[in-house]
Parts: structure tokens; C-alpha cells; sequence
């Protein structure tokens, strides 16, 4: 899903490596990784993303700070 879209209209401002799950699932199934340490980048980076786009103690972070350890 597009920022615009989600309704996320100023993320790209804030967020300079922008990365998701549903590219990272469409990576994964068009065998786009050379290696699996560049799909766990992948997936660190929406983590990373996550807190930076949303901040301390918001639902989105702590959901993603849940996931990132459980991951």
C-alpha cells in the first residue's frame, strides 16, 4: 500500500528507507534476495521505520517492537 494512501501523506518525508511486509513477502516470492541476512535488513527495516514514523509509546510501535521480537 502507497503512504498516500494509508493515509500516512507525510512519511516518505520522515521515513528515507521506506520498506514494508508486502514488499518484503513480494521479494521473497519473486526470489529477489541473494541471501537471507538481505530479507532480515528487509524486515529490520520496518520495524525501524515503525518507531520512527510513529514514535515512543505509540500502538504501532509497541506492535512493533512486540513482532521485532518475536521475529
Amino acid at each position: 500500500v502507497e503512504p498516500d494512501r494509508a493515509g500516512l501523506k507525510d512519511y516518505l518525508n520522515v521515513v528515507k528507507v521506506p520498506m514494508d511486509l508486502g514488499t518484503v513477502l513480494n521479494k521473497i516470492l519473486a526470489n529477489e534476495y541473494e541471501s537471507h541476512g538481505s530479507a532480515m535488513r528487509d524486515i529490520r527495516q520496518v520495524w525501524s521505520n515503525a518507531r520512527l514514523y510513529h514514535g515512543k509509546g505509540a500502538p504501532v510501535t509497541k506492535a512493533a517492537d512486540h513482532l521485532e521480537t518475536t521475529f
